[in-house]
């Protein structure tokens, strides 16, 4: 059977929201989920919050977003000499993967979901060091897209709902760290080019002062 984009990813986002609602339920907790961006791709399709059963909105346990997409044909690379043999390939726009990596605060997760075979495989794109490597090299290069590899052992279900828990809890800690860095090296950047007698240096203390504060309590990945 043959389907077109749209059936394809209206299917994934079926199945990723029935997948997601049957484990979180039978841990006892509640899934609420929102779609956004929908007129058009900022790179994130659904906002996910995983609440504790029973006791009304607001008892968060975990909130992130979910880049979602569908599969018809899941590729593995088969080459031998691969780094990457027998992972899942698949391309990612550039331009959102530098926004996953760089610039937001909130852990992000890829799901692909095979629409055949009925499966869900997860990718912490945030906190896989190799691919911001890549990434990195690629900032100078005229390329609209990069390629992912992905687990196929990441598979969404009951038997591994902790480690997709551990790689979102992971993917925040991940990005306030970057977000901290960042911040740091502004600062440290304004600081340079103050004068001692600037009265801009008194509040560039004042906002490095309040930034450790905000974050001091964060282990540092």
């Amino acid at each position: 059977m043959t389907y077109n984009n749209t059936d394809i990813g209206r299917k994934a986002d079926n199945l990723l929201s029935d997948t997601l609602t049957d484990i979180i339920a039978g841990n006892n907790m509640t899934y609420r989920h929102f779609e956004i961006n929908t007129q058009e791709d900022a790179g994130e399709d659904v906002l996910c919050y995983i609440e504790e059963k029973d006791n009304g909105y607001g008892n968060f346990i975990l909130d992130f977003r979910i880049q979602n997409k569908g599969l018809t044909n899941v590729k593995i690379v088969t080459g031998k000499k691969s780094p990457y043999q027998g992972k899942i390939s698949y391309p990612l726009q550039l331009r959102n993967a530098r926004r996953y990596c760089n610039e937001v605060n909130f852990p992000l997760i890829i799901t692909l979901c095979d629409i055949h075979s009925r499966v869900v495989y997860w990718y912490p794109i945030q906190i896989d060091d190799e691919f911001c490597d890549r990434l990195s090299s690629q900032a100078t290069e005229d390329k609209q897209s990069i390629q992912i590899y992905v687990d196929p052992t990441r598979i969404l279900n009951e038997a591994n709902f902790g480690d997709f828990v551990k790689d979102i809890n992971l993917s925040k800690e991940k990005q306030n760290y970057r977000e901290r860095s960042a911040r740091l090296s502004k600062l440290n950047f304004k600081f340079q080019n103050s004068t001692p007698n600037d009265s801009s240096s008194k509040h560039i203390l004042e906002e490095l002062y309040d930034l450790v504060k905000k974050y001091e309590e964060l282990p540092i990945v």
